[in-house]
């Protein structure tokens, strides 16, 4: 295919391009890369659009238009992704005024793959960070699905590239860098496996019930799995919910939490930022929320609107995903 094709389509998210554009104006894809057996992924990137200020189009590295000195953020600030058995929808809540969120889905066959990373608000440009480890993330897991790798080599290989993006995020910022949280799942015919760093979620989600499959990164989430009784002093000091890792370039030696789990029903994944997982009362709350009607697309959309019903507080960003991973060419009736 090339730039001069009458019926050029994205080799991503098949929506229609205009002869000689380089990039998908829906998804972001390369409209020329040669499709492999590598796979293919979406990201919450924000659209390429011209200053709203003065309508310059030349930005630097951190988004600042070199005419008139106006931010432009990379991250979306309000997107859905859509590979018909996995989809995520991201929105920056009420509170922000922009997203600091990052997203990610993928496919390779049989496989799903997604990710969400949640900027650190304190930290510089945290954004930055959360959608350099996302793509990262997102690129290696299926490059090293493909090249052989078993589904444990290819989540370590992820988050060690998403945590060399989200460092080299910060270079620019040595005091203070920007930083990030990390959730991504890999599902197979084997099972989910699930690797983390931060307070960012996974649930495992069937018709009546739904359960948290990771443990908050902080003192008051490992002590609640330890079953710490909740009137321990150790809950209410002041840094009871401060993160003890993150991804960037002042993180602490990197030890990704990874755990596998074979669920013997179907059901569904949701991993999200704390922007969801913050207004859940109780992890059964999140399926009865979930409309087992609606498609993975709109359920994760209608997680962001609750959460944004409920305060709007924090950034908000769904990955939801069906196990097993049907490839879409078996899905009957699929709305891709």
């Amino acid at each position: 295919m090339n730039a001069t094709t009458e019926s050029l389509k994205c080799p991503v998210c098949g929506e229609p391009a205009e002869p000689g554009h380089l990039g998908c104006e829906a998804c972001g894809a390369d409209l020329h890369a040669p499709v492999s057996d590598s796979g293919h992924w979406l990201s919450s990137t924000a659209p390429k659009t011209p200053c709203t200020e003065c309508g310059g189009d030349d930005f630097g590295r951190q988004g600042y238009c070199t005419s008139c000195g106006k931010r432009r953020t990379r991250t979306s600030d309000r997107t859905e992704l859509d590979l018909s058995t996995i989809a995520a929808a991201t929105d920056f809540g009420k509170r922000h005024s922009y997203n600091q969120d990052a997203m990610a889905i993928g496919r390779l066959q049989k496989v799903t793959a997604g990710l969400v990373c949640d900027g650190v608000s304190s930290s510089t440009f945290s954004e930055l960070a959360a959608l350099d480890a996302v793509e990262a993330g997102i690129a290696t897991t299926l490059a090293a699905l493909a090249d052989g790798r078993t589904v444990e080599q290819a989540a370590m290989a992820a988050v060690q590239e998403a945590q060399r993006a989200a460092a080299a995020a910060g270079r620019p910022h040595p005091d203070n860098p920007p930083s990030c949280t990390y959730v991504g799942a890999i599902l197979s015919e084997n099972g989910i496996h699930i690797t983390w760093i931060g307070d960012s979620r996974a649930y495992w989600v069937t018709k009546d019930r739904a359960y948290c499959l990771t443990v908050d990164d902080t003192h008051t989430g490992r002590l609640a799995a330890m079953n710490v009784p909740s009137n321990d002093e150790r809950y209410h000091t002041p840094y009871a919910n401060a993160l003890l890792c993150w991804l960037g370039a002042d993180a602490p030696e990197l030890e990704p939490n990874m755990r596998l789990i074979t669920p013997d029903e179907p059901g569904l994944l949701v991993i999200c930022s704390d922007g969801l997982s913050g207004y859940l009362e109780t992890d059964d709350q999140l399926a009865h929320i979930i409309d087992p009607a609606l498609s993975h697309a709109g359920i994760a959309t209608a997680l962001t609107e609750w959460a944004r019903r409920r305060g709007g507080r924090d950034n908000i960003s769904v990955v939801v995903a069906a196990y097993p991973p049907v490839p879409m060419d078996d899905r009957k009736g699929s709305n891709s």
